[in-house]
């Protein structure tokens, strides 16, 4: 018995991009009043996408970008007393 030449159409998964793509840097300073404290950010790309399993309609692509700043201040930097902070952001 032979098999039928039918070609299946196969979905897409939901919610899944066809592309994604992330890039983030940081840097950190050794020297001066700023010694020890680190700077970053980067970005997060995410393309289209189906919004359900029967791919009847799409959801557009996103960006997301973050920052981050970490570190401490020593006594006499900037802040007296050597108090200390930390902060991150995504």
């Amino acid at each position: 018995m032979a098999r039928p030449k039918t070609a299946q159409r196969v979905n897409t998964p939901a919610q899944v991009p066809k592309h994604m793509a992330s890039l983030w840097g940081d840097y950190t300073f050794y020297d001066g009043a700023l010694s020890g404290l680190t700077l970053g950010t980067g970005a997060r790309l995410a393309g289209s996408s189906y919004g359900d399993p029967a791919n009847s309609f799409k959801v557009g692509g996103y960006t997301v970008h973050g920052c981050r700043c970490v570190g401490a201040l020593r006594s006499g930097a900037c802040w007296p007393g050597g108090l200390q902070r930390r902060a991150s952001c995504e």
